[in-house]
């Protein structure tokens, strides 16, 4: 997982609050335009409000707003990476695998349904004797 700096220095926390600020606005802003009246716009734009507050006032806060949002981001990526790995494996292996059991494809050549009377689901082996057990040493 990616470590999180919680201390990356005042000039680079006011940078990300802007930065957080103006994406918020823009999420507000389209969400005020797409959706039928304020609907949800109002969330983004309360939260980037907030955000524009401790860019501008990020001497007399304290950094306590950037490290709201910086708690708020590592535990949001920590759920959605959680998230993603899974669903990229139940889509790349354990899809393709059902996609080609389905199909009647078994790459390992297990043979379930041929085995159901045998203790074992491989092939048995060859009897030795004196000329096998001669070429082998």
């Amino acid at each position: 997982m990616v470590q999180h700096n919680f201390s990356p220095g005042g000039a680079s926390e006011r940078k990300q609050l802007l930065i957080l600020a103006a994406g918020l606005a823009l999420i507000s802003a389209g969400l005020w335009w797409y959706g039928p009246g304020i609907g949800l716009a109002w969330l983004p734009a309360a939260i980037a409000v907030l955000a524009l507050t401790g860019a501008i006032a990020h001497a007399e806060v304290r950094r306590n707003v950037y490290l709201l949002f910086a708690m708020a981001a590592f535990l949001i990526g920590a759920c959605v990476s959680w998230l993603a790995l899974r669903v990229a494996y139940m889509l790349a292996i354990a899809g393709f695998g059902s996609v080609l059991k389905a199909f009647g494809m078994d790459m390992l050549k297990k043979r379930f349904r041929d085995t159901k009377g045998r203790s074992s689901m491989f092939d048995d082996a060859p009897v030795s004797d004196k000329d096998s057990f001669r070429r082998q040493s």
